[in-house]
C-alpha cells in the first residue's frame, strides 16, 4: 500500500536489531483508519485496514501474534497460523468481522478510530513490536505508519520512452540495456500500465450551518475536520449537481442530485483529464457559491506547485461562470480536483 503521513514512537526502537540472526519480528508498516474508497474487502465493504510487514531475512509464522486497539487488552485479536515471507506484506482488515482463518482474508474483531487512538502488534510472548500510542486523527483515505528508506532510481518528471505495442513481436528485447526505443513516444515520468476508472470520484459532506463560506473551510471539511458530518463518496459519470426540481444555471439537462443537500455543504470531484496535445486550455465551473479547480501539472500527486490552482472563486453568489487557463507541458492524463462550497440559499455545482 502507498503510505502518505507516517509516524512512529519509541516502541519501534527494536528495528535496529532486526538484521541479526534472531527470529523474524514483523511490524505494522501502515494502517488506514478512514477507508472510504481506497481498498475494498471480500464483502465489497471499505473497511479499515492494517498492513503487516516482515523486514527480516527469514519468514515469520504469525500464529499467536496479536493486534489490539486497547492498551489494557493486548490479546484482543489473535492471528491464525499464517506465514509472511521475508520482505512481504500482509493486509488485515480492521472491520470488526472477526475472521481468523488461515488462507482466507483476515479481519480483526475491532475497528480503528478515525478520530485517533491506540494500535499495537504484540508477540506471543507479550512484547510489543510496533505501538502507536496514540495515533492522531486520520483524514479520509490517507494511510499512516512507519518511515521507509527509499532510493530514487528515476527522478520524478524525468523524460522516458513508452510504447503501447500492437502485438508481442518485441518479446523481451526491450528489457535489454542496449535496446534502442526507435519510434517510441516520450514524455515526463511517471507513467505505466494501469486502468483508469471511468467517471469522477465525488466526495460530499455537511459543515456547521452558517459557517461554510471559504475555500479553506472547504478543504478542512473534506479532510474530515471542521465538524464535517454525513461524508459521502460516489463514482459519478460527470459533475452537474442541483437540488431536486432546480433547473437554472449554465447546464439545465442531465442533472444529478447532491447526495448531501441542504445548508451548508461542500463537494469535491477528483479524476483525470486527458490532454491530447501540449498547449494552453481553459477550464471553468458554474457554481453557487464559490468553487475552485486544481490540476497536478508536475505529476507529484498534489496541487501545491505554482500554477496548479487553475481557477479560484472564493466568493458568495448565485449561479455564475468562473474560468481559468493553464498550460500543459505535454500530452497525458492529469489529475484534477474541482470543488465548491454552499453557504446558503440556492446551490449548484
Amino acid at each position: 500500500m502507498k503510505s502518505t503521513p507516517r509516524h512512529f514512537t519509541a516502541g519501534l526502537l527494536f528495528l535496529a536489531g532486526l538484521m541479526g540472526t534472531a527470529p523474524a519480528v514483523p511490524v505494522i508498516s501502515e494502517f488506514m483508519a478512514f477507508n472510504s474508497f481506497t481498498l475494498a474487502d471480500e464483502d465489497g465493504a471499505f473497511s479499515d485496514w492494517i498492513e503487516i510487514y516482515n523486514p527480516d531475512t527469514t519468514s515469520v509464522n504469525l500464529s499467536g501474534w496479536r493486534l489490539t486497539d486497547t492498551s489494557g487488552n493486548l490479546s484482543k485479536w489473535v492471528f491464525p497460523a499464517v506465514t509472511v515471507q521475508s520482505g512481504e506484506f500482509l493486509v488485515v482488515f480492521a472491520s470488526g468481522k472477526n475472521r481468523a482463518v488461515a488462507g482466507s482474508q483476515l479481519h480483526t474483531n475491532f475497528v480503528l478510530n478515525e478520530a485517533g487512538g491506540y494500535l499495537t502488534l504484540v508477540s506471543p510472548g507479550g512484547t510489543k513490536s510496533t505501538e502507536f500510542n496514540p495515533f492522531p486523527a486520520q483524514p479520509p483515505d490517507s494511510s499512516f505508519g512507519l518511515p521507509f528508506t527509499a532510493t530514487d532510481l528515476v527522478a520524478g518528471g524525468a523524460t522516458g520512452n513508452y510504447l503501447i505495442p500492437a502485438d508481442g513481436s518485441l518479446g523481451t528485447t526491450w528489457t535489454a540495456a542496449a535496446f534502442t526505443p526507435t519510434g517510441w513516444s516520450s514524455g515526463p515520468t511517471g507513467f505505466g500500465f494501469g486502468i483508469l476508472v471511468p467517471g469522477i470520484t465525488v466526495q460530499e459532506c455537511r459543515g456547521p450551518a452558517g459557517t461554510v463560506d471559504t475555500l479553506a473551510e472547504t478543504d478542512l471539511l473534506l479532510s474530515g475536520g471542521g465538524g464535517a458530518t454525513e461524508t459521502n463518496f460516489q463514482i459519478r459519470p460527470y459533475i452537474n449537481f442541483k437540488p431536486a426540481g432546480q433547473n437554472d444555471g449554465r447546464y439545465t439537462a442531465n442533472n444529478l442530485e447532491f447526495a448531501v443537500p441542504g445548508e451548508d455543504h461542500v463537494a469535491r470531484g477528483t479524476g483525470y483529464v486527458v490532454i491530447p496535445t501540449a498547449g494552453t486550455y481553459t477550464f471553468g465551473n458554474n457554481s453557487d457559491d464559490g468553487s475552485q479547480i486544481r490540476i497536478d501539472l508536475t505529476g507529484d500527486g498534489d496541487f501545491d506547485d505554482p500554477g496548479e490552482a487553475v481557477m479560484t472563486d472564493p466568493t458568495l453568489h448565485g449561479p455564475a461562470d468562473f474560468l481559468g487557463t493553464v498550460t500543459f507541458p505535454a500530452p497525458g492524463n492529469y489529475l484534477f480536483q474541482s470543488q465548491f462550497f454552499e453557504r446558503g440559499g440556492g446551490d449548484e455545482f
